[in-house]
């Protein structure tokens, strides 16, 4: 029989056909990862297949240690645990691989429903809770007695710090706010030893109600020096603004006089005016030479400033100061002594048109 099987060549056959069977048993018995090991390139620990299935670099080692879904485990780990390294939530539990690696429990097997511990909390809710599923007495779960105890506590003794840096900090602030008003109270003494912040104060002073462009231009300064001190004596309370439609109008020591201000050319209709009580919107035209439409433009603008009145006589409307403005005039006539039209009017701001 032997020779016969000899013969047919069986014998030869036999020994590299049970080596093959023996090499098949082995692979079989080998772990599933070291079946699918593979070449790796950049020598990182995931075999490049692996990598390029999820967009990651063979070729780059460095991406091993990255964690680009943000759950708390690597590349690295994600291929050691066969879960996804772009999904924080493998198994769509509700609870991050990482944490679930960390306390035990598979990130591949959906076990948002179970208790580890048995301390009547699920994974999921111990996750939520911050506690640990490994340990039925953590202590914000279990002992609830003594947790309670213990917090309340804890409670007491953060609300006395609380009110130890509460009373450090009103006690700062106070001694704070005592140092700047002083160094304010200074810092407003010597603002005008600063010899143009002097020569504005006073000429607001002597020109209350004056405006931006008067005082640069009267004082011959540029537009960026006028604004700065401005701002700053206005910050230390030396002088104040107000809105005068589009004019901002500024005083000093409170003294706050409300002159209106008027253009060049309606200062001219108001002193035609005062000149001559009763003359008409013509008349006026005819003696400054202006057009009718504007002197009726100026006259409606000095009405509405309360400067002028109109009084019916027959058809005309003749013009008159208003009866404020005629007081005034009267009044400085009696203190200065000048006649009906003698010296300048009162005081009034002037726009230049």
């Amino acid at each position: 029989m032997k020779r016969k099987m000899e013969a047919a060549g069986i014998g030869r056959i036999t020994v590299p056909v049970l080596f093959l069977a023996c090499l098949l048993i082995l692979l079989s018995a080998l772990p599933s990862g070291a079946q699918e090991e593979g070449a790796d390139t950049d020598s990182d620990g995931m075999p490049d297949e692996w990598e390029r299935t999820y967009g990651l670099n063979e070729t780059d080692p460095s991406d091993a240690l990255e964690d680009p879904d943000g759950d708390g485990l690597i590349n690295l780990d994600e291929y050691r645990y066969r879960v996804y390294p772009f999904d924080p939530d493998s198994d769509s539990d509700g609870m991050p691989d990482g944490w679930e690696v960390e306390h035990g429990l598979d990130p591949k097997l959906y076990s948002a429903g179970n208790d580890q511990d048995g301390d009547g909390f699920t994974d999921l809710e111990e996750y939520r809770n911050g506690t640990d599923p490994e340990d039925r007495f953590d202590p914000q779960e279990g002992n609830e007695g003594t947790s309670a105890s213990e917090n309340a506590k804890d409670a007491a003794s953060a609300a006395g710090a609380l009110c130890i840096v509460l009373v450090f900090l009103a006690g700062f602030l106070i001694v704070i706010f005592l140092i700047l008003g002083f160094y304010s109270k200074i810092r407003k003494e010597k603002l005008l030893d600063h010899e143009t912040r002097q020569r504005m104060v006073d000429f607001i002073r002597e020109n209350p109600g004056t405006y931006y462009s008067q005082i640069r231009r009267e004082l011959d300064l540029p537009h960026g020096v006028v604004t700065h001190h401005l701002n700053m004596m206005e910050a230390q309370e030396l002088i104040f603004s107000k809105q005068d439609r589009q004019f901002r109008r500024f005083y000093v020591d409170g003294l706050y006089k409300d002159t209106p201000l008027v253009t060049g050319t309606q200062k001219r209709v108001l002193d035609e005016i005062r000149r001559y009580p009763g003359s008409s919107q013509k008349e006026i035209s005819d003696h400054l030479d202006l057009y009718p439409m504007m002197v009726s433009y100026h006259v409606g603008q000095l009405e509405l400033l309360g400067l002028v009145e109109k009084r019916k006589k027959g058809k005309k409307n003749l013009l008159y100061p208003a009866r404020k403005e005629k007081e005034e005039v009267r009044s400085e006539e009696r203190i200065f002594g000048r006649g009906p039209f003698e010296g300048p009017a009162p005081e009034m701001g002037l726009v230049n048109e």
